[in-house]
């Protein structure tokens, strides 16, 4: 935080060193009698951190109509900016989900509704693979797959062998930062796989009849 005594009869460059020549360059103008002015703008730290900021740059005059130095409003815009991202992710997570809504519609098969769910799911949550999951009796069967390298698709194992079988009897999603770490996890299973955290969710919560899988390095 800067107070008066810091600034009071200094150089502004001697106030913000880290000026980059950008703003040098809009100050001359400014100078010249140029109104300079952005709604946002990145202004990159010493330590590497971006301020976004919405300023204006203009001119003062002496009375005689000389410019006699520059006034310069900024306000920083993060927050403002940090929202702006958010609503473009939510719009495209949206956009995701309608198109899966209209493609399911029009699909006959299971295998069809496992291609769009893997695709889609992975989509969203930015997973470096998904799974599709069905309840074969007391079985989990791996029906497909959407990953960056082969996972379990067209396997069985048993339910209480696998998060799969444990999300559907709990009728509750798994999230599983470290695999490593759950004891849920089967471990053997996952030691040659790049899978080291996890996502499953159940497909139908209150009677489970599959689940969802998203995995990532």
């Amino acid at each position: 935080r800067i107070s008066q005594p810091d600034i009071i009869g200094k150089h502004h460059y001697e106030v913000f060193p880290e000026m980059p020549d950008k703003w040098k360059n809009i100050h001359q103008q400014v100078l010249a009698g140029a109104i300079m002015n952005a709604d946002r703008d990145p202004f990159i730290r010493e330590n590497g951190e971006t301020d976004w900021v919405r300023w204006e740059c203009r001119p003062w005059y002496e009375a005689d109509g000389s410019i006699g130095g520059m006034i310069l409003y900024s306000e920083n815009v993060n927050e403002q900016i940090q929202h702006e991202n958010e609503i473009r992710e939510l719009n495209s997570r949206l956009e995701i989900l309608i198109d899966s809504i209209k493609e399911l519609s029009s699909a006959h098969t299971v295998e069809a509704v496992s291609q769009i769910a893997t695709q889609s799911s992975r989509k969203l949550v930015g997973s470096d693979g998904a799974t599709f999951i069905i309840k074969d009796g007391e079985n989990c069967f791996y029906l497909g797959e959407n990953t960056v390298m082969p996972l379990w698709a067209g396997k069985r194992f048993p339910m209480s062998d696998c998060i799969s079988g444990w999300v559907m009897s709990a009728h509750e999603p798994a999230v599983i930062e470290d695999i490593y770490t759950d004891s849920r996890v089967p471990i053997d299973l996952y030691r040659t796989t790049y899978v080291k955290s996890l996502i499953m969710v159940p497909v139908n919560i209150s009677e489970p009849v599959g689940a969802i899988g998203n995995y990532w390095k």
